[in-house]
């Protein structure tokens, strides 16, 4: 559905790529926070149909990743409902 053409995006706009397709959480010491953070071997990598793996540090600077970062939501996808169409 596009996930990592809208990363790329956001990333564009000024956000920053903690993590991709796999997300690693922990909770805090005081179990208040969640933070969030993408294995060594993928970090700061993102997968592009046909363009492959792209280091979207070395697309956009290193200012547009973060190592890892607090949870402030969650995107919970669904699969489309039977007939619903939708645009890429």
């Amino acid at each position: 559905v596009g996930k990592s053409e809208c990363v790329i995006e956001l990333v564009r706009r000024g956000q920053r790529l903690v993590a991709d397709d796999v997300v690693r959480l922990r909770t805090t010491p005081d179990g208040a926070r969640v933070i969030g953070w993408s294995p060594e071997h993928i970090r700061h990598y993102i997968e592009v149909r046909g363009l492959g793996l792209l280091c979207v540090a070395d697309l956009f600077g290193k200012d547009a990743t973060l190592d890892e970062c607090e949870v402030a939501f969650v995107v919970r996808l669904a699969a489309p409902a039977p007939g619903l169409a939708f645009e890429r």
